[in-house]
Order: structure tokens, then sequence, then C-alpha cells
């Protein structure tokens, strides 16, 4: 709510409110459809507002009302009960994003600060990257341990052959 005067007499508000972008959604979608991730919005935004954007956006839990420094006590609290496998990964503020274990920024609306803090910069300010992100790390993982092990099996195969004879250690 903005509120509105003219001069000294008020004159009325105006509301404000952000658009929830498509590629959030779908965004958001995937990460609960293929991780089976657990989404959590933690926002300085009243409860009205903050739980109307979480219904839209199909969020697990909404926190409404939160200071940085509520948030960041609240990111605490999550990674204190969160298993070992699992890892919390944060798109938001500079102080969240340097304590998460995976912290996002977005690269054109990121501040200096978060994007100095992030372990990841989205140069696009798309949601949609997180998902390129992780086909991306993924593929990389897979050829990584391709090229070890066929490393190691070359290796295996030439001892092998110069333990039977075949040609010399040199």
């Amino acid at each position: 709510v903005v509120y509105v005067c003219v001069g000294r007499e008020y004159a009325g508000y105006v509301l404000v409110q952000d658009q929830v972008k498509e590629e959030a959604k779908a965004t958001l979608t995937w990460l609960k459809e293929k991780y089976r991730a657990i989404l959590v919005m933690l926002t300085g935004d009243t409860e009205k507002t903050g739980q109307a954007v979480g219904r839209e956006l199909h969020m697990d839990y909404v926190y409404t009302d939160l200071l940085p420094q509520d948030k960041l006590e609240q990111l605490e609290d999550f990674m204190s009960i969160q298993g070992e496998a699992e890892k919390l990964v944060c798109v938001g503020d500079a102080p969240m994003l340097a304590r998460a274990d995976i912290g996002i920024a977005m690269g054109n609306l990121g501040s200096e600060a978060a994007i100095e803090a992030a372990d990841v910069i989205l140069v696009k300010d798309d949601l949609h990257g997180i998902v390129a992100l992780m086909k991306i790390a993924k593929e990389t993982l897979r050829s990584v341990s391709q090229n070890i092990t066929f490393a190691v099996f070359i290796k295996i195969l030439v001892l092998f052959m110069a333990v039977i004879g075949y040609f010399g250690m040199w």
C-alpha cells in the first residue's frame, strides 16, 4: 500500500503488487515433481499477500512479515533439521545466499552484495535458468564419471599387458 498526500492532505492510496512470472511457476513445479523439493517462501510481505503468492506458486510453506534477520534465523532453523544428503538452495537476499548450501543470485536484478555472496549467478532474471543449470550439472557429472572410468580402465589394461610381458613398463 502506497499512501498519497497532496500537500498535507490525505488523497488516498495505491495498491501495488508484483506479478508472478509464468517461468517461476513452471520452474517451481518442475523442482517439486523432479526432485520432490520442499518449497518455502520467506517474505517481508504481509500475511495476505504472502499467502496469495504462496498459493499461486504452490509453496509448501509461507512465512510472512519477516525482517532480513528473521529470514536468516528461519534459514538457520531449516539448516539445523535438514538431512545429511539434503541441500538447502536459496534465491534471495545476500546474507541468506551466503549462508545457504547453494545460493542463487539473479544477475540483472540482484544487488552487488547478492551477486558477490551467491554460488551461482543467473545472468538473465529468469528462474527457468535453474532448470538448465540442473541439467548441465547432471550432464557434467555424467561426463566426468565416464572419463574417470575410461582412464582407470585404460591404466589397468596397460598395467596388465605390461605384467604379462606384452610390452615394457616404460
